[in-house]
Order: C-alpha cells, then structure tokens, then sequence
C-alpha cells in the first residue's frame, strides 16, 4: 500500500511541475539573418528572410533550399526601403506565390522560377481564390480612409496584370488625418500589420475577414457573404499601465500621431481579439490574455463553434509585435532570437 501511494505522489509531482505539459521542441536556423514570416504545408518549411526565401523539409527541418534576391529581373523581388514587411507568400498545393511591391511571382514548390507581372494598382498582399485573388488597398471617400478589400480578375491583355472585379468589404481605417478613433487598435496596425494577416484569410474557397467588434466574416469564391461569426470572448479591461506603453510607443516612434491621440485619441474599454489563423478546419482566435510567457488561444470550427481555449507559449520580439508565427497540423511554429546565443530558432508547440 506504501508503494502504491507513494507512486501516486510521484505522478502528482510530475504533473505540477511548471512547463512539464508542454516542453515543445527547438530547432537552430543558424542561416537566418532577419526572418519576416514563416509557412507550414504538409511537407515543408517556408520562410522568407528580407529578399530571400528558405524551403526547409518539415520532417527534420533540413535546409533544401534558398532562392531570391532583390532586383528586376526574371524571380528577383522588389523591396522598398521603407517597406516594414517585406515578401508576403502564400504557398498553394502545386505553386509559391509571392508578393513584393507592386509585383506577383509564381515558383514551383521546390523553388524554380515560373513566371512573373508588374502590378500598376497599388495592390496589397495577393492571395489566390480559383482562378481570381484576394487583395486590398487604401482608398478615400469624403475625405475618410477606407482598407477595401477586393476580388481580383487576371486582365487579358498583356502585359499581365490585374483588375478589381467586386468590392468584398470596406472598413474605416484606425488613423484618419485629423483624429485617432482608437488608440489600441491603430498601434496593432502599425506594429503587427504583417502578423495580424492583412484583415482577412482565404481558406477551402472561403473569404474571411476581420471585423470592426470582433466579428469575423465570411464570404465564398464569388464574393457572397455567407454568415458571420461572433463569439462571446472572456471581456479582459485595457490597464492603464498598457496604455501608457502605447502613448509612449507613439511619442517615440509617431510624433504626430502622438499629439492627435493625447487630445482626440481614445481607448477601449476591453481588449478586442488579436488576431485569427485559419487552418486544419479550425479558427485559431488569439487573444490578448497572457500568463507564464503563454498567450491564450480559442479554438473554433469554421462555422463559428466553440472546442476550447488553450494557453500556448507564446514569444514577442517587442511590446504589440508578435516574433513570426504561423498555424498548421495542429502546431504553433514561431521563429525566435536566441538573446544568447545571437542565432534564431524554430520553436514548435502543440495549439490542440
């Protein structure tokens, strides 16, 4: 009986120590110099790194291959220098598709070189749908700012290019010239445009969009919307010390922006849902409830249902700005600096 009992202490103990459920798993990506995203497939590792992407075999994290560069020619990217998110691609099932200022270009999978076109529209981040794509772009209407985002058609003349063929949705953007509506989710935008997936996601022939209290909606192939999902999140209140870091990320790096927020400017009253990925036909909704270096997560399934809520560790580069992360097979893979060592990482942890 001794035994038995002192076993089950034994269990208890292991069980209690911190960080024993889930120790997750670190991979050193020592070529890496200053990755800006990373994608999952079935199979491989995608990650862009400025003007260059590296392809990584997912079953061990070897290095396959890395391609690209900046310049004009035939697979080579344009990067502008004030341009803070650099290649954004999006990886399908026979084809990498990626985009760069003001152009698409198309490899195979193992990294070759297909084909290329200009963009004149000023469209940003491209995702294909079927045969058309989903982007957006900046527009202005009475003198307010609107992100639209559209269905694109491929244009027949040559060279190639592409056309706006149905406007998706509009929503007010968060910092208009003469007042800041919402001081929270305008410094999102500024500092975690690239995490936080342009607004929207394409998903199994499906549009899904951020909405303006936490909504997400969602459209098919043809633009339709079909339904919208809302949930009721755990209300977290905006501290006041969090606020103050936002105004100081602003009188640092916004100086303008700074002086319209102290007198116009205005903060929620709870904090909205950071971001959502969707993947392996679930919505992972990340929120902004944090404990021992662990971030929360809600799952849903695609209609909307609630599975469960998670805790998943979770690294930020900075205050509002996330290291790269992305979702699939059920993992969390996020790039991360090694304060140590200098060199980056992959750390990978189960989400389910």
């Amino acid at each position: 009986m001794k035994q038995i009992i002192g076993l089950i202490l034994f269990l208890i103990f292991l069980l209690t120590i911190p960080g024993q459920a889930d120790t997750g798993k670190v991979v050193p990506l020592t070529q890496l110099e200053k990755p800006n995203s990373i994608t999952v497939d079935k199979e491989q590792v995608y990650i862009t790194d400025q003007a260059s992407i590296s392809i990584h075999s997912l079953k061990d994290f070897k290095l396959k291959k890395t391609f690209g560069k900046t310049g004009e020619g035939p697979g080579e990217f344009r990067l502008l220098p004030q341009d803070k998110i650099g290649l954004r691609i999006v990886v399908d099932k026979d084809y990498i598709m990626v985009n760069s200022a003001g152009r698409l270009s198309v490899f195979t999978k193992t990294g070759e070189f297909k084909e290329q076109f200009n963009l004149i529209d000023p469209v940003q981040f491209l995702k294909p749908l079927g045969s058309k794509f989903v982007g957006f772009k900046g527009i202005s209407y009475d003198d307010i700012l609107f992100i639209a985002i559209n269905l694109y058609a491929l244009t027949d003349t040559q060279p190639k290019g592409v056309k706006i063929e149905k406007e998706i949705w509009r929503l007010e953007h968060y910092g208009q010239m003469d007042r800041i509506p919402d001081c929270l989710r305008l410094a999102m935008a500024v500092k975690d445009e690239s995490r936080r997936g342009a607004l929207f996601q394409v998903y199994d022939n499906h549009i899904f969009i951020e909405g303006n209290n936490d909504e997400i909606h969602v459209f098919d192939a043809a633009g339709e919307k079909k339904y919208t999902i809302r949930y009721d999140y755990e209300k977290i209140k905006v501290p006041d010390s969090f606020k103050q870091q936002v105004m100081a990320f602003f009188e640092k790096r916004y100086p303008t922006i700074h002086r319209i927020a102290q007198h116009q400017g205005k903060f929620p009253e709870y904090f909205p849902i950071r971001y959502f990925h969707v993947a392996d036909n679930k919505i992972y909704v990340l929120t902004f409830k944090t404990r021992d270096d662990k971030s929360e997560f809600y799952l849903l399934d695609v209609k909307g249902k609630f599975l469960k809520k998670v805790m998943v560790p979770f690294a930020e580069a900075e205050f509002l700005l996330a290291y790269p992360y992305t979702i699939n097979n059920g993992q969390l893979y996020q790039l991360q600096d090694n304060p140590d060592t200098g060199e980056w990482e992959l750390h990978i942890h189960e989400v389910n």
